[in-house]
């Protein structure tokens, strides 16, 4: 994430009608959660469709996301390489053989008689 981001989400601008909000933001935008987990904003919305990305929060339409549920997806994704390795070689994938060529041509009735 860019530097200007990451202040940009730390610190708000104080609103016009001069509520303090100089505490860090908690929701974000789907551009602003992209760019937060390091993915294309297409990435995150075929995540999201497909129920597999962070949690979100729909309201009126519009979705925003928690960055404590962002932090906590991105640490749910981590992964021990020591592990991952033991694993893959405990149940290698099985060898798929394909045909070659056209399918056996099936034979009639009349032609074994023949």
């Amino acid at each position: 994430m860019s530097t200007a981001t990451r202040d940009r989400i730390a610190t708000q601008p104080e609103a016009p009608h001069s509520i303090n909000r100089s505490w860090p933001k908690r929701y974000l935008s789907r551009e602003e959660a992209a760019e937060y987990c390091g993915l294309g904003l297409s990435t995150l919305n075929n995540l999201a469709c497909a129920g597999e990305g962070p949690l979100y929060i729909k309201t009126f339409g519009r979705v925003i996301y928690d960055v404590a549920d962002l932090d906590a997806w991105l640490q749910s994704m981590k992964v021990n390489p020591s592990t991952r390795r033991a694993s893959a070689s405990v149940a290698p994938a099985p060898a798929v053989r394909r045909g070659r060529g056209r399918p056996a041509r099936s034979v009639t009735a009349m032609e074994v008689l023949a």
